[in-house]
Formats: C-alpha cells, structure tokens, sequence
C-alpha cells in the first residue's frame, strides 16, 4: 500500500512557505487486504509520523471495496473516528475507468489496441525479430499496452503513430527474412492491417484523445490545481467529441498518403447464415 500525504502550511515556519504541499511517504506492506486491516496499518502509520488523526481533513482511495466501503472500507472507518475526514474518489482512477470502459464498448477500439499489442508481441518474441525492427525504428519504441493506466497507452500509440512508414517497412523485412510459417503469416497480416485507412484514422483518433488524456491527468494530480482549472481541462473533452472525428480524418489523410494507401473506408462484408431446405419446409408447416 503506498502513503501519500497532502498538507497545507500557513506560513509560520520561515524554512516552510505557505502553501498546499503533497509528499510521498512510502510503500507500506500488507499481510491482509481487508478494509479493517488496511484502516489499522494505515492509522499505526500516521502515528508513527507523529500526526494527529483528528486533523485529517480528506482523503481519498481508487474504487475498491475495501477502500471506499461505505460499510467496512478504510473510508467509513476513518470517518466513524474523524467525522471531518471527507472522502473524495480518485479522479485519475475514475478517468481510467471511464476510458477502459469506453474502449471495451467499440469493437473498433477492441480491434485497434489489439492490434498495437499484436505488434509489440511479435518483435518482442525473440531478439532476433527486436534486432530487425529497431534497424528500422531509431526513435521511440513500441511498448505493451497496460490495462489499468490508459493515458500510459498514449506512449504505445505515439510510437506507431510518427513511425508507421518504419514500422511496416520492418514488419515486411520480417516476412521476407522469417524462416517461421507463424511469424511471416502474423507480420503479412499486421502490414495489412496497417495499411487500411480505418486503422490510420483510430490512430490519428486515440493519439489525439489520449495525448489530451495525459495531460488532463497530470494536470489533475498536480497540487496546484483548482476546481476551476480542472472544468476548463474536461472543455477539451466536450468540444472534441464534435471536431474530434473530422480533425482525425484530416491527420489519416496525410499519413495514408506518406504509406500511399488510398483514404477510402473498405466496407466490411456481412455474412448471412443459409437455411437449409429442409428447415425451411419445417418451418413453413409450423
């Protein structure tokens, strides 16, 4: 369990000026994750230190049960002893949900991240494969996606997005050089799939979207922040849902151009069941 503390100083220590302070104390570990053992160990903590529960004036956890138990959780515990502890949720927590949860929402996104992960799976594999990708790729590096920090994928996209003319090019020296059946079918595919418009424009899309997304949550954890500044960052948010698509378009078209691929959504095929003649006739005499 990790500690941070967030204080305010008023100024009457010379070698402290006044302002609001946020510290990292350490990383505390757990033998039980119930909310009462972790209320225990955190409230043992903060005596150590020296502090008076009584002042705590907030506090603020992700969304586990255990921790914002309204019940049982470390929250409603520190509450029954200090009544002016308020709970806040972690906001950077929730804007994580949001997004995963958005994303798990599109099939589309499903098929875009999957990719990316594809990508960095099959140059990962072996140091042979690495060897031949960072040939072509001298800047930023393909990383694995991680599924609890979404703006962190921001740096997964950026590496694909500024680099995807390198990166085909090393996925094609690949199939070509690969004695591996799997490998040369799996590189074939991704430069495929690289290739088509509808995967350029959701990179163009979620570049913007998640570089947007960092910020906001850096800015959000900074300690100077305001409720003020905080509304302004998610204005953002509201007016690229009405520009954000056609902003995404105009980029896609530029870099379809520099992989000389035509812009033009392929449409995808539907497939329709057949029915057999015999159920046919069986369901006509119903």
């Amino acid at each position: 369990m990790s500690t941070v503390l967030r204080y305010f100083a008023d100024g009457t220590n010379s070698d402290v000026p006044a302002g609001i302070y946020e510290h990292f104390i350490k990383f505390i570990i757990v033998e039980s994750s119930t909310g009462e053992n972790l209320f225990n160990t955190l409230v043992k903590e903060i005596e150590m230190l020296g502090l008076d529960v009584e002042n705590i004036r907030g506090q603020g956890y992700d969304n586990g049960a255990n921790m914002k138990g309204h019940n049982s959780g470390v929250q409603a515990r520190l509450l029954e002893r200090n009544s002016r502890a308020f709970y806040t949720p972690c906001v950077c927590h929730n804007y994580n949900l949001v997004l995963g949860d958005m994303a798990k929402t599109c099939s589309d996104a499903m098929t875009f991240f999957g990719t990316l992960q594809r990508i960095y799976t099959l140059f990962a594999s072996s140091t042979k494969r690495w060897t031949v990708f960072k040939k072509h790729v001298k800047g930023l590096s393909v990383k694995p996606l991680s599924e609890t920090r979404w703006e962190c994928r921001m740096e997964s996209v950026k590496a694909v997005r500024f680099q995807a003319a390198e990166v085909c090019d090393a996925l094609e020296e690949l199939a070509k050089s690969t004695n591996d059946a799997q490998g040369k079918s799996e590189a074939e595919s991704l430069v495929s799939r690289m290739t088509n418009y509808r995967f350029l424009v959701a990179l163009c899309f979620w570049h913007s979207l998640l570089f947007q997304v960092n910020f906001t949550s850096k800015e959000l954890q900074s300690n100077t922040i305001d409720i003020a500044v905080g509304l302004t960052l998610f204005d953002w948010l509201k007016t690229y849902r009405e520009t954000g698509f056609v902003a995404a378009l105009i980029d896609a078209k530029e870099l379809a151009n520099e992989l000389e691929v035509g812009p033009i959504f392929q449409h995808k095929r539907c497939y329709k069941k057949k029915k057999c003649f015999f159920m046919n006739l069986l369901t006509n005499q119903f």
